[in-house]
């Protein structure tokens, strides 16, 4: 559920940057359920949805979002959730 980093755990999968006029984060399962939506960067997916932890496995990002300058622009990808150390695994 966590992303490591020099032994710091990443609990949040947020988006960040400058210069950003507007900006779409959007995670899905497997089956293309919106599991979470932002436009807030300072708001991040924890890997829950609907106040449950989600299965560990791979899940769909999309982020839209136009500079200051009026470009668009996309990005698409996964995202892998794994439990934290030491942290009970889902059902």
């Amino acid at each position: 559920r966590a992303r490591m980093v020099n032994d710091v755990a990443l609990k949040l999968f947020k988006g960040y940057g400058i210069g950003i006029d507007s900006y779409v984060l959007r995670v899905f399962n497997r089956w293309g359920e919106l599991l979470f939506e932002t436009n807030d960067l300072s708001e991040g997916w924890d890997g829950t949805y609907q106040g449950a932890l989600c299965p560990q496995g791979s899940y769909v990002y999309a982020v839209d979002l136009t500079n200051v300058f009026g470009r668009f622009k996309r990005y698409r990808g996964m995202v892998l959730l794994l439990p934290s150390p030491g942290s009970p695994l889902p059902n």
